[in-house]
């Protein structure tokens, strides 16, 4: 009996979360206005090449959108990205930094074929807090990449948002 209903609680659940329209982070598609659907992608200057692949690659599996090369197409223009840590506590005793502050920027923007600004320079800003351990700086290295990879998919995400609910 208990098990069954343990079942219940957990469909009952899961069609609440179905009807709210309920999402894993990351996993949601984005439908771009028809006019979107064939986009040109620009990102000038010594980028990442990471972000880069994010970006596109959401556009194109995520939005259902077409990059090509033609130059009678909007263009999605990357301007880049920055990347900023700063200290938010210090252990007194040490005067060692003890948890910091990672502030995450994308700029970005859409223009028509013409040049002309179709959705003016956007910013998506993220911040992320996490402790430091001065003993394991191997570890806190990796936690700190591991940290930005997750920024830049919650920013790829806000991009795809963003550009789905254009006129």
């Amino acid at each position: 009996m208990h098990r069954r209903l343990l079942l219940a609680v957990i469909i009952l659940i899961s069609l609440t979360l179905g009807a709210c329209g309920f999402h894993l982070r990351g996993m949601q598609s984005a439908n771009l206005p028809q006019a979107y659907q064939t986009l040109r992608f620009e990102s000038g200057g010594a980028v990442n090449t990471e972000i880069v692949a994010l970006l596109q690659n959401a556009l194109i599996e995520r939005a259902g959108v077409r990059i090509a090369n033609d130059k009678g197409l909007p263009v999605f223009v990357f301007m880049g990205e920055r990347f900023e840590r700063r200290v938010l506590a210090v252990n007194v005793a040490s005067g060692t930094a003890t948890d910091y502050l990672l502030i995450y920027r994308l700029y970005y923007q859409l223009n028509d074929a013409k040049g002309k600004v179709l959705l003016p320079r956007k910013l998506v800003y993220l911040q992320r807090d996490f402790r430091y351990d001065p003993n394991d700086a191997l570890g806190m290295s990796r936690e700190e990449e591991r940290l930005q990879y997750e920024m830049r998919l919650s920013a790829v995400d806000r991009v795809l948002l963003h550009l789905s609910h254009m006129p």
